[in-house]
């Protein structure tokens, strides 16, 4: 789920409280007015009409939904209605940091294009030219599928190429996650 969206809700909840309305009321009417968290938070305000507590219903999101960020929503949430106290400022704080982490990502995906560029040259660059090299010369052809030596070292280069393209995929998918 998208960071920003829920730091949109999360705020959304939290302009309701500031001006009085209690958080199980603000929770059950901003729920289902906001898109994609509607999707995770749902069965929870679904719940707290059928008059269950708020922090139980949260766990339901909780154990259903598997992300980091819905998990912060949630366990702001959940403590802002199991501890009480300024509710409005936890949901805010809890806000910041999912933008926090949606302006690190992108700057993550910006530092790593140049690298994720390289690696789709360095993997197309060779596929390409083992391809111009096959359509352009029937020499060419015939020394990589009529000697024993050309097609090892064809499957060889192939599978060297797969495992460098491979390679390349985690070491930058790691920085772009």
């Amino acid at each position: 789920m998208d960071c920003v969206a829920l730091a949109e809700y999360l705020e959304a909840l939290s302009r309701e409280l500031r001006v009085g309305e209690p958080l199980v009321a603000a929770f059950t009417s901003i729920t289902p007015t906001h898109g994609a968290v509607t999707a995770a938070f749902g069965p929870a305000c679904d719940l707290v009409v059928e008059g269950h507590p708020l922090s139980t219903a949260l766990e339901v999101v909780a154990t259903r939904i598997h992300s980091a960020d819905v998990a912060l929503a949630a366990q702001a949430l959940s403590c802002a209605a199991a501890i009480g106290g300024p509710a409005a400022a936890t949901l805010d704080g809890a806000g910041a940091v999912l933008r926090d982490r949606a302006a690190m990502a992108a700057d993550i995906r910006a530092q790593s294009a140049q690298a994720r560029l390289s690696a789709r040259v360095l993997t197309i660059v060779p596929v390409a030219f083992a391809t111009w090299s096959f359509a352009t010369g029937a020499r060419n052809r015939h020394t990589y599928l009529a000697s024993p030596v050309g097609a090892i070292c064809l499957v060889a280069g192939a599978a060297l190429n797969l495992a460098g393209w491979s390679w390349m995929r985690r070491i930058v998918g790691h920085g772009a996650q």
